[in-house]
């Protein structure tokens, strides 16, 4: 969080600082070090503490963190589709819920799919790597490619 902070990373709140320092790739901080992963659960545990709305502003802010940032991914990667974006206006109420998008090698198309905020570091530190996951739609084992955000 230190890195954080010194660092200007244009922080818009105390919930965007926790989602960077728990979320994002980070220069100098080894994602995979027991202190990143005890970082991580107890901010997930504290999450869960709060009150209702409290939590809700928070995993609101979080939403659409990580969802600006798969979106300028896909954009980089140009195949950004109207469908993510019908999808992850579907999810817009859901706090806990991430809407991405990958491909399937099965099924040879994209997939919309939402990832619940708790797994958000499946994501973090793969060096730009995609992630498999299980496709939504022919139920194939990590068949989806969902792009590193």
């Amino acid at each position: 969080m230190h890195f954080v902070l010194r660092w200007d990373y244009h922080i818009r709140s105390v919930a965007h600082l926790l989602y960077l320092a728990t979320w994002t790739d980070l220069p100098y901080i080894n994602k995979e070090s027991q202190m990143s992963e005890l970082f991580t659960n107890l901010t997930l545990e504290v999450i869960q503490e709060l009150d209702k709305e409290t939590r809700k502003l928070i995993l609101h802010d979080w939403k659409i963190s990580a969802e600006n940032r798969f979106k300028s991914i896909l954009e980089n990667l140009t195949i950004h589709t109207r469908g993510y974006e019908e999808f992850r206006f579907e999810l817009r109420s859901d706090y806990e819920q991430i809407a991405l998008e990958g491909y399937c090698e099965v099924c040879k198309g994209k997939q919309s799919i939402k990832l619940h905020y708790s797994e958000l570091r499946k994501f973090s530190g793969r060096d730009g790597n995609n992630v498999r996951m299980d496709c939504p739609t022919c139920k194939t084992s990590n068949s989806l490619l969902v792009p590193d955000f």
